[in-house]
């Protein structure tokens, strides 16, 4: 008999496939999570990401439940490897200031969406830590490769007001 799983993280095939053993570690993260058991749930992704250091879902996640934390210097950190590994694994400029839309375009969708993500969440948590200068050059890249907002960068410099006037 089948164990019931739990439904996905929303952003679980978004960015390629995921391998089932690191599948099932994304999913014991989010009864983790849900449990409220938050060490377990960032063991579990870290597992994950062990487990599968090409697979994109895991460093994501982390990202994504290190800033719900409000444990942004850990986010920032999670956020540079997972552009660091997009950036390698599509063959793009290791800097995001040398990236262009033709880089982007030539990569395969689901790694350049992860870049491009990474990208965002970078802007917002340099944002948030209040390294404005670098977040809205960020913000003007992100524009630049993203102009129909795909990843939803704008709703980032919405909040924040970015850019001024």
């Amino acid at each position: 008999m089948a164990a019931t799983r739990i439904p996905s993280f929303e952003t679980r095939d978004g960015f390629g496939p995921v391998p089932p053993h690191v599948d099932d570690r994304l999913s014991w993260a989010l009864e983790a999570w849900l449990d409220r058991d938050y060490a377990r749930c960032e063991a579990l992704l870290w597992d994950a990401h062990r487990l599968g250091p090409g697979v994109p879902a895991p460093l994501f996640e982390l990202c994504r439940f290190y800033q719900r934390q409000g444990e942004l210097a850990e986010a920032e950190r999670v956020a540079w490897i997972g552009l660091a590994a997009a950036e390698r694994t599509a063959g793009l400029s290791a800097d995001w200031r040398d990236l262009s839309v033709a880089d982007i375009g030539a990569a395969a969708r689901p790694i350049s969406q992860f870049a491009l993500v990474m990208l965002k969440a970078l802007a917002e948590i340099r944002l948030r830590r209040g390294a404005y200068a670098e977040a809205g050059a960020m913000l003007e890249r992100l524009e630049e490769l993203d102009p129909s907002d795909t990843v939803g960068h704008r709703a980032v410099s919405s909040l924040f007001g970015w850019p001024e006037g």
